[in-house]
């Protein structure tokens, strides 16, 4: 006898309940596959509300866009620069000269 699957729709929470399981190697061949606009254009879409939002014009799109993607980089310079404090020296920095 067969066990029935229950299907639980997408609309539900699509955060919780998506298509591909993320533990799945399915899912991370997809990931793996898209490039890196796809994953920022996402983050835009779902993290900062773009989705749920109209905003009237080009102009005022324009700019909470670029806003966003300043956001978005200012934060990854950060965690770059906390995370590699004292490991390596900034690309192109010189070394002081030691000795005599």
């Amino acid at each position: 006898m067969a066990r029935e699957i229950p299907r639980v729709p997408l609309e539900r929470d699509w955060r919780i309940f998506t298509p591909l399981a993320r533990p799945s190697d399915a899912r991370e061949k997809h990931y793996a596959g898209n490039i890196s606009v796809e994953r920022v254009n996402s983050r835009i879409d779902r993290v900062d509300g773009f989705a749920a939002h109209f905003i009237p014009g080009r102009a005022k799109m324009t700019l909470r866009v670029g806003l966003a993607h300043t956001v978005m980089l200012a934060v990854a310079l950060g965690h770059l620069k906390e995370t590699t404090t004292g490991a390596h020296p900034p690309a192109g920095a010189t070394q002081p000269a030691t000795g005599s």
